[in-house]
């Protein structure tokens, strides 16, 4: 009698995370739509710069910019409309790099403007949201705390509104 060897293999890979249950990631899309719809209406309100924005130094990023801006948020409002959470994280994720990649050229030949509500806003834009939108990429990606990650990917776009709301409340207050 022949004896066979058997292979076994002691490679073990560890489980794929769970996958959060489909009434869990209700949420998570409703406000994936919300952001993406400010997202969309952003991008669209600010598509005339795709001719180039004098604002900026280095005019063929900010029209790039410009024309992928509502091209990503229509894609996160689609793939959060058609229950892809994670899809969705990634390309708001993507639009804060982008808006971040908008911003740097005038920040590195003009430096940060800390005056004003500058001083907020500028180091918000050029160091806070691209760290935030990189962490709920690799969030997204690797399937873990998505609560978190649409909580990161939101955040920019809610002090966006928020400050959009302020300014327009002073300008009432002063009446100028």
């Amino acid at each position: 009698m022949t004896t066979v060897p058997i292979a076994v293999s002691t490679d073990t890979k560890p489980a794929p995370p769970p996958v959060p249950p489909a009434a869990g990631l209700s949420g998570l899309r409703i406000a994936l739509i919300i952001i993406a719809v400010l997202e969309l209406l952003d991008g669209l309100s600010m598509a005339w710069t795709v001719f180039g924005d004098p604002n900026y130094t280095v005019r063929g990023i900010s029209a790039a910019a410009s024309a992928i801006h509502p091209l990503l948020g229509l894609t996160a409002l689609l793939f959060a409309a058609n229950e892809r959470v994670r899809p969705a994280i990634v390309a708001l994720g993507v639009v804060i790099i982008v808006t971040w990649l908008k911003y740097i050229p005038t920040v590195v030949s003009s430096g940060m403007d800390l005056t004003g509500i500058g001083a907020i806003w500028s180091p918000a834009q050029i160091i806070a949201f691209p760290l935030l939108a990189v962490g709920a990429i690799g969030f997204a990606v690797c399937n873990r705390r998505l609560g978190l990650a649409t909580a990161l990917v939101s955040f920019p776009t809610l002090f966006n509104v928020a400050a959009f709301i302020a300014f327009a409340v002073g300008i009432a207050i002063r009446g100028t």
